[in-house]
């Protein structure tokens, strides 16, 4: 699957088969979360892998709008340190590894913003970082079909400047969006500082 047919297609998974995610997939998950772009290349993000049963249902009774994470077989759990841009490079983050599960055949959801506190309690998160999201993972346990999305996507504009709301209600009845192209560039190179190192005593890539 490429990355345009992953976005297109992504769908929030809340059941899960009773299925082991492959070691290696895993790891795919967390890559793409640490290769993800930041501001200043700061990575200010946390990533804990939590495998254990009994871990994952007392995180799933700690997520009101979650509970479903006690049936996932893997979840990783999002923290960041309490900077500027944290929950922003984050989140950027946070969509990499659901893409990157998607394109693997797994589902996930994002849970919680927020509102965490006793998740660092429960997994030995210090106390200067933010938990922003627990993100469960697993095989879905029905079919996912496309056609279940959001239906309604505003089409691309290509013009600027604000939109009334008689143009909103006319570019959502428009079937085909207009386009645009822009030219190619060339990303510059990006130091890696901050290593995904699996068994690790801090809380990146630590694995419960």
């Amino acid at each position: 699957m490429d990355v345009f047919d992953a976005i297109r297609t992504l769908l929030a998974v809340r059941g899960y088969q009773n299925k082991p995610i492959p070691e290696e997939v895993v790891r795919r998950i967390v890559e793409a979360g640490r290769l993800t772009g930041s501001g200043m290349n700061r990575q200010p993000w946390h990533f804990v892998v939590v495998r254990e049963r009994e871990t994952l249902r007392r995180l799933g009774a700690l997520a009101s709008s979650g509970s479903y994470v006690a049936q996932a077989p893997l979840a990783v759990v999002v923290a960041t340190d309490k900077t500027r841009f944290a929950v922003s490079d984050a989140s950027r983050a946070i969509q990499s590894m659901l893409l990157a599960a998607w394109a693997d055949g797994v589902g996930s959801n994002w849970v919680g913003f927020g509102g965490l506190e006793k998740v660092k309690d429960l997994l030995d998160i210090p106390a200067g970082l933010e938990v922003l999201a627990i993100l469960p993972f697993g095989y879905p346990a029905r079919p996912a079909r496309s056609s279940a999305r959001r239906s309604v996507r505003w089409p691309t504009s290509s013009g600027t400047g604000a939109r009334s709301s008689e143009g909103r209600m006319r570019r959502r009845a428009q079937s085909t969006p207009k386009s645009y192209t822009l030219p190619p560039t060339e990303p510059p190179p990006r130091e890696e500082t901050n290593p995904y190192s699996p068994g690790s005593s801090g809380a990146l890539g630590r694995i419960r």
